[in-house]
């Protein structure tokens, strides 16, 4: 996808899946170069370049861990963490100077999901926008559906808040497929 699209957009429903996605990603990109450079002098003009993987973050974390990185360069991973009420960032340095830098290098023309059978659709809209760039999605039918938190608020009379709550635990995934757009389906990995 990169290699006909150029710069892609990815993301996934929790932290935890977009690092892996991310450190996956890198991995892949660093044994692939690896693989093509073997044997190149480095002045080779045919030597491929490994993929930039930047793994975005919350703007105000990433703000709070650049500072402190500037003033500590052997901070390292306690570089956002360093707030008194709020819970732990999620930070982490590897992978990161994230989504500003992204914006920075242009605007990518493509997105990929992992874990898209996770993903809401509103989460999947706020990355993709209304510009229907190439879109790939993978993910598994089985997997939890999208968490939505209010399905059983009530109001004092007991009427639901979130009337839309049951069209919220369709993932973009099966929104796609019942929807009919084209897909492929690997029934193993």
């Amino acid at each position: 996808m990169a290699a006909t699209l150029g710069q892609i957009y990815g993301t996934a429903p929790t932290h935890v899946a977009t690092d892996n996605f991310a450190e996956r990603l890198d991995r892949i990109s660093q044994t692939v170069t690896s693989r093509r450079n073997k044997g190149k002098l480095p002045d080779d003009s045919t030597r491929a370049c490994r993929t930039l993987v930047i793994r975005g973050y919350n703007t105000g974390e990433e703000y709070c861990a650049f500072i402190n990185t500037l003033r500590d360069p052997r901070i390292g991973e306690r570089a956002a963490a360093s707030r008194k009420w709020k819970p732990d960032a999620h930070w982490k340095l590897h992978l990161s100077p994230s989504y500003w830098l992204l914006k920075a290098l242009r605007f990518p023309k493509g997105i990929a999901v992992d874990e898209a059978g996770n993903i809401n659709r509103p989460d999947l809209y706020r990355v993709w926008g209304n510009t229907l760039l190439p879109c790939l999605m993978g993910g598994d039918d089985l997997q939890l559906p999208p968490t939505v938190m209010t399905v059983d608020e009530k109001d004092e009379e007991g009427h639901h808040r979130n009337r839309l709550a049951q069209d919220g635990k369709i993932s973009a995934l099966e929104f796609f497929r019942a929807s009919g757009w084209p897909i492929f389906r690997l029934r193993t990995q």
